[in-house]
């Protein structure tokens, strides 16, 4: 006959806690100083790594504003260069510019600028002062011409005495009287111009 009988099971009665060790203060201290030394070497990992960060920002932004004048530098150059090639190009044609006017002036009236030195040679030294009026060959007549249309509206006689000189360029003059001269150099006066545009060039402040 089967055993209705199950084997008996003895259970716990109670539930007994495990028992709860105090650590050794000497531990504790240590873990404590243990934990205190990880959080400040995070600490520093993580200050090191921004102070790396900035630094190679810094970096970067030096390079480029370094990069940035460079390239301004070079522009500006480059604008001083063209400027000055323009400048110099502006005088140039000026100085073209007056070779041609005069060039026109001389072939239209080759006497007129003679006259002018004339008149102020007249001036300065006095209607009644022997003048010794030289010029180029090919203007001796158109010259005479004109010494007589100034006499015409003086009372009294000028003593202008025209002559040829080869060694004079068309368009110059050579004015002597016995305390003075005057000078009529179409070179002189091409001379001085280019000598200020140059320096209107170097200096365009100047024309001021």
């Amino acid at each position: 006959m089967p055993s209705s009988c199950e084997p008996f099971r003895l259970e716990p009665l109670l539930d007994v806690p495990t028992p709860i060790v105090a650590a050794d203060p000497a531990t504790a201290a240590r873990r404590q100083r243990e934990e205190a030394a990880l959080e400040r070497a995070r600490q520093e990992g993580r200050e090191a790594a921004f102070a790396a960060c900035r630094a190679e920002r810094e970096s970067v932004l030096a390079e480029a504003a370094r990069q940035i004048a460079e390239r301004l530098g070079r522009c500006e150059q480059e604008l001083e260069r063209l400027a000055a090639a323009q400048a110099e190009a502006a005088a140039a044609l000026a100085v073209e510019a007056a070779d041609y006017l005069a060039a026109q002036a001389l072939e239209r009236a080759p006497a007129a600028a003679i006259g002018g030195a004339l008149d102020r040679a007249l001036s300065q030294a006095g209607r009644g002062v022997a003048l010794k009026l030289r010029i180029h060959p090919e203007l001796v007549e158109a010259v005479e011409a004109l010494v007589a249309e100034r006499q015409a509206g003086e009372r009294r006689r000028l003593q202008v005495q025209v002559g040829a000189d080869p060694s004079l360029a068309p368009g110059d003059a050579r004015i002597d009287w016995e305390s003075g001269a005057l000078r009529l150099d179409r070179a002189a006066r091409r001379a001085a111009l280019e000598a200020e545009l140059a320096a209107l060039a170097s200096d365009p402040t100047a024309a001021g």
